[in-house]
Protein backbone atom coordinates (compact mmCIF):
# COMPACT_ATOMS: atom_id res chain seq x y z
CA UNK A 1 0.00 0.00 0.00
CA UNK A 2 1.11 3.35 -0.59
CA UNK A 3 2.15 5.64 2.64
CA UNK A 4 1.67 4.41 6.17
CA UNK A 5 -0.87 6.33 7.80
CA UNK A 6 -3.69 4.46 5.54
CA UNK A 7 -1.34 1.32 6.55
CA UNK A 8 -2.28 2.26 10.05
CA UNK A 9 -6.15 2.87 9.21
CA UNK A 10 -6.25 -0.75 8.54
CA UNK A 11 -4.35 -2.53 11.09
CA UNK A 12 -7.36 -0.35 12.95
CA UNK A 13 -9.85 -1.57 11.31
CA UNK A 14 -9.04 -5.06 11.06
CA UNK A 15 -8.48 -4.83 15.34
CA UNK A 16 -12.04 -2.80 15.86
CA UNK A 17 -13.55 -5.50 13.27
CA UNK A 18 -11.64 -8.49 15.08
CA UNK A 19 -12.87 -7.09 18.53
CA UNK A 20 -16.44 -5.74 17.84
CA UNK A 21 -17.57 -8.16 14.70
CA UNK A 22 -18.37 -7.50 11.33
CA UNK A 23 -21.75 -5.41 11.93
CA UNK A 24 -21.30 -3.57 15.12
CA UNK A 25 -24.18 -2.08 16.43
CA UNK A 26 -23.80 2.22 16.74
CA UNK A 27 -23.67 1.87 20.28
CA UNK A 28 -20.78 -0.95 20.59
CA UNK A 29 -19.18 1.14 17.88
CA UNK A 30 -19.22 4.10 20.26
CA UNK A 31 -17.89 2.39 23.37
CA UNK A 32 -14.73 1.17 21.15
CA UNK A 33 -13.71 4.69 20.02
CA UNK A 34 -14.10 5.91 24.05
CA UNK A 35 -12.03 2.89 25.10
CA UNK A 36 -9.28 3.93 22.60
CA UNK A 37 -9.05 7.13 23.42
CA UNK A 38 -9.37 6.63 26.91
CA UNK A 39 -6.40 4.44 26.41
CA UNK A 40 -4.05 7.43 25.12
CA UNK A 41 -4.61 6.09 21.85
CA UNK A 42 -5.91 8.36 18.47
CA UNK A 43 -8.15 7.00 16.13
CA UNK A 44 -6.37 6.75 13.12
CA UNK A 45 -7.55 8.78 9.68
CA UNK A 46 -9.22 11.43 11.57
CA UNK A 47 -7.95 15.14 11.62
CA UNK A 48 -5.51 16.91 9.37
CA UNK A 49 -2.72 19.66 9.95
CA UNK A 50 -4.55 22.02 7.69
CA UNK A 51 -8.17 20.63 6.85
CA UNK A 52 -10.75 22.00 9.26
CA UNK A 53 -13.76 19.52 7.34
CA UNK A 54 -13.82 16.43 6.05
CA UNK A 55 -11.22 16.11 3.90
CA UNK A 56 -12.43 16.66 0.10
CA UNK A 57 -10.47 13.20 -1.36
CA UNK A 58 -12.25 11.54 1.28
CA UNK A 59 -15.54 12.67 0.26
CA UNK A 60 -14.62 11.55 -3.54
CA UNK A 61 -13.25 7.68 -2.67
CA UNK A 62 -16.69 7.40 0.05
CA UNK A 63 -18.41 8.27 -3.22
CA UNK A 64 -16.82 5.89 -5.40
CA UNK A 65 -17.33 2.83 -2.76
CA UNK A 66 -20.87 4.08 -2.03
CA UNK A 67 -21.30 3.01 -6.03
CA UNK A 68 -18.61 0.13 -6.38
CA UNK A 69 -18.72 -1.67 -3.10
CA UNK A 70 -21.22 -0.89 -0.96
CA UNK A 71 -21.42 -4.52 0.57
CA UNK A 72 -17.76 -4.65 1.55
CA UNK A 73 -17.36 -5.16 4.76
CA UNK A 74 -14.67 -2.16 5.51
CA UNK A 75 -16.14 0.29 3.56
CA UNK A 76 -19.22 -0.78 5.82
CA UNK A 77 -17.30 0.22 9.14
CA UNK A 78 -15.64 3.40 7.96
CA UNK A 79 -19.03 4.49 7.20
CA UNK A 80 -20.53 3.96 10.09
CA UNK A 81 -16.84 5.29 11.90
CA UNK A 82 -18.02 8.67 9.53
CA UNK A 83 -21.30 8.41 11.30
CA UNK A 84 -20.25 8.54 14.79
CA UNK A 85 -16.09 8.94 15.20
CA UNK A 86 -16.08 12.82 14.55
CA UNK A 87 -19.06 13.64 17.31
CA UNK A 88 -17.47 11.40 20.09
CA UNK A 89 -14.05 13.03 18.92
CA UNK A 90 -15.68 16.14 19.49
CA UNK A 91 -16.97 15.38 23.05
CA UNK A 92 -13.59 13.91 23.84
CA UNK A 93 -12.68 17.24 23.78
CA UNK A 94 -8.96 17.21 22.73
CA UNK A 95 -9.46 16.80 18.80
CA UNK A 96 -9.72 20.53 16.71
CA UNK A 97 -10.37 18.42 13.88
CA UNK A 98 -12.34 15.75 14.21
CA UNK A 99 -13.28 14.71 10.44
CA UNK A 100 -12.00 12.20 8.34
CA UNK A 101 -8.73 12.63 6.26
CA UNK A 102 -7.88 10.70 3.08
CA UNK A 103 -5.81 7.84 5.05
CA UNK A 104 -9.34 6.80 6.89
CA UNK A 105 -10.55 5.67 3.44
CA UNK A 106 -7.59 4.50 0.84
CA UNK A 107 -6.04 1.98 2.13
CA UNK A 108 -9.59 -0.08 2.15
CA UNK A 109 -10.33 1.06 -1.80
CA UNK A 110 -6.60 -0.01 -2.21
CA UNK A 111 -6.83 -3.34 -0.32
CA UNK A 112 -10.55 -4.01 -1.65
CA UNK A 113 -8.69 -3.72 -5.27
CA UNK A 114 -5.77 -6.24 -4.42
CA UNK A 115 -3.12 -3.94 -3.41
CA UNK A 116 -2.16 -5.98 -0.21
CA UNK A 117 1.36 -5.71 0.22
CA UNK A 118 2.48 -4.06 3.30
CA UNK A 119 5.69 -3.40 4.65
Amino acid sequence: LHGLANQEVLVWLTNVMNKVGENPSDEKMKEFLWDTLNSGQVVPGYGHAVLRKTDPRYMCQREFALKHLPNDPMFKMVSQLYEIAPKVLLEHGKAKNPWPNVDSHSGVLLQYYGMTEMS
